[in-house]
């Protein structure tokens, strides 16, 4: 058996995408070391529900993407850090999910989320998908 749905436009979308710092840390010789990282970090907003999830890796690692091929997205976020919020309430943190990042011009990017909660034993389960697209080079130091 198999469920058909149709795609609902949400009111008052909104994505906001910031540049962010972050430290990261690892081991050298017996020592901490400590780098600043300039990263990403992604949040879609409607009236009823909030998608949001941050960058890991330094911000010019998009660059090493190649051009026209979906790449899993994943590999580049935070665990943990992935939250699907309904109505201002945090409501699902890691949910199962499908990243995919797109790059279709020299630094434009289109990012495609397909996620599914009905893996948490939650009461009420969603799925659904979200799309964007950004330029980086609004992010990038000039």
């Amino acid at each position: 058996m198999f469920k058909v749905g149709k795609i609902k436009q949400l009111p008052n979308e909104e994505v906001i995408i910031k540049k962010v710092k972050h430290e990261a840390a690892h081991f050298e010789k017996g020592k901490s070391i400590y780098k600043d990282i300039e990263s990403l970090s992604f949040a879609v907003y409607s009236d009823n529900y909030s998608f949001k999830f941050m960058m890991k890796d330094p911000l010019n690692s998009l660059l090493d993407i190649p051009m026209r091929e979906n790449i899993d997205f994943k590999d580049y976020l935070f665990t943990g850090e992935t939250f699907f919020n309904i109505k201002d309430k945090t409501s699902y943190m890691d949910p199962c999910m499908d990243i995919k990042i797109y790059r279709y011009l020299e630094n434009s990017y289109e990012i495609t989320v397909h996620f599914d909660t009905s893996e948490l034993n939650s009461m009420v389960d969603y799925n659904g998908f979200l799309q964007f697209s950004f330029d980086l080079n609004d992010y990038l130091d000039k």
